[in-house]
């Protein structure tokens, strides 16, 4: 997948706070005539997860800059697509917008019946973070490496689990393209949200998880949560100890996820420039910055034409795999 390199967006960003001729991206957001009213967010996955905890971070810098409320609105189920739905049936305005992810919109639909047209009837805005995603197991699982995992999950077929987001989600698909390379027979728990997910796999309820760093990477760093590979072609720098799904000798299993912004279909193109741009000044704050890299997210930020071509590559891809892995929503 396509990434946008930090510095390259931290110049991007500065560039648009000099450019404003202010001294502030506060006083920069109050010259302009959007936002004059709050703006909500939806969220289509229960709070205290990843997406959750992105959303938030952003949305304070918004409110500020924008001198407007700016709130997250949790709306759980069918993998965001509940959530999804309000947004894509909701005025092109941009005070009702989209906290994205593939489960509702790249992935999700291949899987399911959607409510909507994932292309069609919403507008890209931007991507906001990528990341890997990161196979976790609860501290109560005699596995301490991935080739114990599959050596464990064979010896107990048929009686471990592995917790998701929901069906059709990324989490989803991480499990079942295991059990492919694997043989093993890991049956698949769906969640409404990354955090009651991992809550269970740290309470034992749950064998494992293949999840994304922002959802586990705090509850590794606290000891709650073994990570024994990271779905990427590289290490993770906030986890330099942790191998590949290469090194352990799975090349090829790899998956990141995203957060990005949608919008309803049509929205006009100054508001849909305002708000990128805003959400990428956001994202730079040191705090804003430093929180994001600590949970192992790669800030992107891009314009809408690029989120767009992003977005419907990720589509065709996330298709192609549902296809190649028989997958079907349960």
């Amino acid at each position: 997948m396509v990434r946008t390199r930090r510095d390259a967006l931290k110049g991007a960003a500065g560039g648009l706070l000099a450019a404003s001729g202010l001294l502030s991206p506060v006083a920069w957001a109050q010259d302009a005539k959007f936002p004059i009213r709050s703006v909500r967010i939806i969220l289509g996955f229960a709070p205290g997860g990843g997406a959750d905890i992105f959303g938030r971070a952003v949305t304070a810098k918004l409110s500020a800059m924008w001198g407007q409320p700016v709130v997250i609105e949790n709306r759980p189920g069918a993998s965001g697509m509940i959530g999804a739905e309000m947004v894509a049936k909701s005025a092109p305005d941009g005070y009702t917008l989209y906290l994205s992810v593939p489960n509702s919109h790249s992935l999700g639909p291949h899987l399911m019946k959607a409510p909507y047209d994932a292309i069609r009837d919403f507008t890209p805005i931007t991507m906001g973070v990528q990341f890997p995603m990161i196979c976790v197991v609860g501290n109560a699982v005699p596995v301490s490496t991935m080739q114990e995992l599959v050596a464990y999950a064979k010896a107990n077929r048929g009686k471990l689990t592995f917790a998701s987001t929901g069906i059709g989600s990324i989490q989803q698909i991480g499990g079942e393209v295991f059990n492919k390379l694997t043989g093993a027979e890991v049956a698949h728990v769906a969640y409404k949200g990354s955090a009651p997910a991992i809550l269970d796999v740290i309470a034992g309820n749950v064998t494992m998880s293949f999840d994304t760093s922002t959802g586990a990477m705090a509850h590794i760093k606290a000891g709650k949560l073994k990570p024994l590979a990271v779905l990427a072609s590289s290490r993770v720098a906030s986890l330099p100890a942790v191998p590949t799904t290469a090194e352990v000798g799975f090349p090829g299993f790899e998956l990141s996820a995203w957060y990005g912004f949608h919008g309803p279909a049509n929205m006009p193109k100054a508001v849909v420039d305002r708000i990128q741009q805003d959400i990428a000044v956001a994202m730079q704050q040191p705090d804003v910055r430093d929180k994001l890299a600590g949970m192992g997210a790669e800030i992107v930020g891009n314009p809408s034409d690029e989120f767009r071509a992003f977005f419907e590559r990720d589509y065709a891809t996330m298709g192609r795999v549902v296809k190649e892995t028989g997958l079907k929503a349960e």
